[in-house]
């Protein structure tokens, strides 16, 4: 398998029931993308790997559907950078378009995107015991980035970062 120094890994399913493995290859920038086929039981076969232009330390992604189409998004150990990867209508053939935002992250370990109240957000844990929160927009399609605020959680490096949601409450 082309994983090199893989950091982060996201699970997901299309709608005709294949799951996909996306893996941030800390070692080359690259993306792995995995097809496993109707179960997560299955050997997977690689789809592509998508190098990511002008990255350094590709560390965590996520990834989410928004009108027919899946986004990515990836944050650098090494750069103050959000990337939007626009991967299309299915990830057994992605047509990658990326979009670059400076968004002042401090060296970032961990990446979770959610949707809530109409706008689409990126949660983006770091070294500095920090967790930056950017307002993406209501549709990733044209996205209108905005940094919402930083908390502090302290006791250094925070390594990942997830949420739950039952009913109309975040955990």
């Amino acid at each position: 398998f082309p994983v090199t120094i893989g950091h982060g890994i996201k699970i997901v399913q299309e709608g005709n029931g294949d799951v996909f493995a996306l893996i941030a290859n800390f070692g080359n920038n690259t993306i792995s993308i995995y097809n496993f086929g109707n179960s997560i039981n299955n050997s997977p076969t690689l789809v592509t790997q998508l190098s990511v232009p002008n990255s350094n330390g590709l560390i965590d992604l996520d990834i989410i559907r928004d009108c027919d189409k899946w986004y990515a998004v990836a944050c650098m150990y090494y750069l103050a950078d959000l990337v939007l990867i626009d991967l299309g209508n299915t990830l057994s053939a992605p047509n990658p378009v990326y979009s670059t935002f400076n968004n002042g992250l401090v060296y970032p370990y961990g990446m979770k995107l959610i949707y809530d109240g109409g706008f689409f957000y990126s949660f983006c844990s770091n070294s500095a015991g920090t967790i930056n929160i950017h307002r993406l927009g209501s549709q990733l399609s044209n996205p209108t980035i905005a940094s919402v605020t930083s908390l502090s959680i302290g006791g250094g490096t925070l390594s990942g970062i997830d949420f739950y949601k039952k009913n109309s409450k975040w955990y």
